[in-house]
């Protein structure tokens, strides 16, 4: 998972087989490349399998994974934190519990300025767990729920347009389903595109 800062710090972060979130950055008054083990840095507990991340608006550093219980921890940093004041959240405690085999993907929708965590929950729906600047207050969508006629294991955010929040995925039937947040902003509808 990578993004780009506008200043042009980039910034790769992925997990080891240990569940650490590691990230790989630089900066353009650096020279070179630094790595840094951000579970160990931050002294947070291990994520159980990938690690997503995202920019938002503000310039917020964003990198979430599944706890061991199924909860969403972000490690993150905006830069009104000032320098290497990261911070670790869990998001909606107590709210939703995802299922730690499917991995969780994100988004930052620019048009609604919301947060948006994408996977599968433990009754088996596809969800979104989202927030936004207007409300802010954590809510959770349905995506797909679990008696949906052609389910799909896990969809991925469409990111190749910042203002609009959409997932693609692969039905039962091998049939790619497109999802899409409605006009309510709170609903999800689906189209087959095969």
């Amino acid at each position: 998972s990578a993004f780009v800062s506008p200043w042009g710090s980039h910034n790769i972060t992925g997990v080891d087989e240990n569940g650490h979130v590691w990230t790989l950055w630089t900066s353009p008054e650096f020279v070179g490349w630094t790595i840094t083990d951000l579970t160990d840095w931050l002294h947070a507990d291990p994520i159980s399998g990938g690690v997503t991340s995202f920019l938002t608006s503000w310039n917020a550093f964003n990198m979430t994974g599944l706890s061991s219980t199924g909860e969403l921890v972000t490690m993150w940093w905006a830069p009104e934190l000032g320098p290497g004041n990261w911070q670790v959240s869990f998001i909606g405690q107590g709210q939703t519990t995802w299922d730690t085999s499917i991995q969780v993907d994100s988004w930052f929708n620019a048009a609604e300025q919301s947060l948006n965590f994408v996977g599968k929950d433990q009754s088996g729906q596809i969800t979104c767990y989202t927030w936004s600047v207007s409300d802010q207050t954590w809510r959770s969508e349905v995506v797909q729920p679990i008696n949906a006629a052609d389910r799909v294991a896990r969809v991925s955010p469409d990111r190749g347009r910042p203002t609009v929040s959409r997932a693609i995925g692969l039905g039962a039937s091998g049939h790619l389903l497109w999802f899409y947040r409605t006009s309510d902003v709170a609903t999800w509808a689906f189209e087959d595109i095969t």
